[in-house]
């Protein structure tokens, strides 16, 4: 165990605004920073102890899937994504968090809420 140090690869995903930016820059300053919205889509690679957030779904062992419990108007969206990542060829042995952000704010979704619109049971 001493000297077997396995690597891991992990995207992240979700739609503008869900946080995802904040979430990994947490994980690897330790701190929350302010974060803007890329005009784009940002690629970036991280490496946090053993574990390496890639870009690209090929050879990865997760997937973290972050939305905004606010976004209560783009719910369907969501849901419509996330069963489209879970039908791709190349997830079907990897493991998927599903990140409920923004939690603390007025007017957020219930786990519960969540659970029921974006069918995770059937999962």
């Amino acid at each position: 165990m001493l000297f077997s140090i396995k690597e891991y690869k992990i995207v992240v995903v979700g739609l503008d605004n869900a946080g995802k930016m904040k979430s990994l820059y947490k994980l690897h300053l330790g701190d929350v920073i302010t974060t803007h919205p890329p005009i784009s889509s940002n690629v970036e690679g991280l490496v946090y102890k053993n574990i390496r957030f890639e870009t690209y779904y090929h050879g990865t062992h997760a997937v973290i899937v972050v939305m905004d419990c606010t976004d209560r108007a783009r719910i369907t969206l969501i849901k419509d994504e996330l069963f489209r990542l879970l039908r791709h060829e190349d997830r079907q042995h990897s493991v998927i968090l599903f990140f409920a952000n923004k939690q603390d704010i007025k007017d957020a979704k219930t786990l519960a809420e969540i659970t029921d619109a974006l069918s995770l049971r059937c999962i």
